[in-house]
């Protein structure tokens, strides 16, 4: 793949892959239906916060695994999306330039195969990590289920975009030959016996 090839197949496959995340955890709700809320919400909050103040990762072998994000005066969240999107755009720009490389090594990567094999790389990739989230730590599993999906469309989506990329970069460095029957080379190839006639 040559440099503004590059360049542009990762830029494009990177604003794919946003909205295709915006869309997954926005409007489709398939990561929520996996979590369940509090009942009393602000009770639960104030009670988690006096317990954990920092914000991180807590940890019991009691059964308790837990992250906490909390804003200045325990605010909503999902109201400040700003500065969520604006990393995610650029994780995405750094996982496509990454996955702009895994498929210039490929040769002469189709689309539709490229996305597949990425995806199915995905895909084992998700049960490695998200399944072992459930196994290991108690995560739900519908919800690591998701996430393994999730991720197999993500790697489908780039390879397929960054596959079409790389063959349009290779036709346009190609130089153009005349249109007609292509004859072979009355030579065989180096290594290669051709039969000889006797007689």
């Amino acid at each position: 793949m040559r440099g503004r090839t590059l360049l542009v197949g990762t830029l494009v496959t990177a604003l794919a892959l946003f909205v295709w995340q915006s869309l997954s955890n926005t409007v489709i709700p398939w990561h929520t239906l996996a979590m369940k809320t509090f009942a009393n919400d602000t009770a639960a909050v104030r009670a988690i916060h006096a317990a954990a103040p920092a914000n991180g990762l807590y940890f019991s072998p009691r059964g308790v695994l837990m992250v906490t994000a909390f804003t200045p005066g325990l605010a909503d969240k999902s109201a400040a999306m700003g500065a969520p999107l604006a990393r995610q755009l650029v994780l995405d720009v750094v996982a496509a330039f990454v996955l702009a490389l895994v498929v210039a090594r490929l040769v002469a990567p189709a689309p539709l195969a490229t996305g597949t094999l990425l995806g199915l790389a995905g895909l084992g990739a998700g049960i490695i990590a998200c399944m072992s989230n459930w196994n290991w730590y108690g995560y739900p599993a519908a919800f690591e289920v998701v996430n393994t999906i999730d991720l197999a469309i993500n790697l489908f989506i780039g390879g397929a975009l960054l596959a079409w990329f790389a063959r349009r970069g290779a036709r346009a460095s190609t130089p153009a030959t005349d249109a007609g029957v292509r004859a072979e080379s009355g030579f065989p190839p180096l290594g290669s016996r051709q039969p000889t006639n006797v007689g």
